[in-house]
């Protein structure tokens, strides 16, 4: 999701002029939506913003037609695992999927549940993205802080 706008703002000044359009998944409970549009005025015009649950959303796009895709909405394993498997298929081969808030720190156990979230160890994000793609992700970011991730997409991940 989008919330406020401060990973689309990141991202948008870097890749506006590789990219032609940007969607904008968001499902505001609050007054962020405001606060959202205020942050990307510059960028409006190339934002095509949708509202509703993320992987129904996907369905809405043709496989492999996106460039990138950057998650950052829920953070419990059953969002996560939900949202990768649904937008997956819709990047290009050789096209980037990314998201917010892994946590190198969550030393790697497989058990950890959905119960186990705190404001910076996203235990569903990191198991998650281990689960579908092990070691075949870079991660970057401030050490002990959520950090991002991102898999180049191989022919391999999408026959799954």
């Amino acid at each position: 999701g989008v919330f406020t706008g401060g990973s689309t703002i990141a991202i948008l000044p870097k890749l506006a002029e590789v990219y032609g359009l940007f969607v904008c998944l968001a499902s505001w409970a609050d007054d962020s939506e405001d606060t959202f549009l205020m942050n990307i005025e510059k960028w409006r015009h190339i934002c095509d913003i949708r509202s509703g649950i993320s992987w129904e959303i996907a369905r809405q796009f043709l496989d492999h037609s996106l460039d990138m895709v950057y998650i950052d909405a829920g953070h419990r394993y059953s969002s996560v695992i939900q949202d990768i498997r649904a937008w997956l298929p819709k990047v290009k081969i050789g096209g980037t999927l990314a998201g917010h808030d892994y946590n190198a720190d969550w030393g790697g156990n497989m058990e950890h549940t959905d119960d186990e979230v705190s404001d910076y160890l996203h235990y569903g994000v990191s198991r998650a993205v281990m689960e579908v793609f092990g070691d075949s992700f870079v991660h970057y970011g401030y050490p002990h802080e959520c950090q991002t991730w991102s898999v180049i997409i191989k022919e391999s991940y999408v026959q799954h």
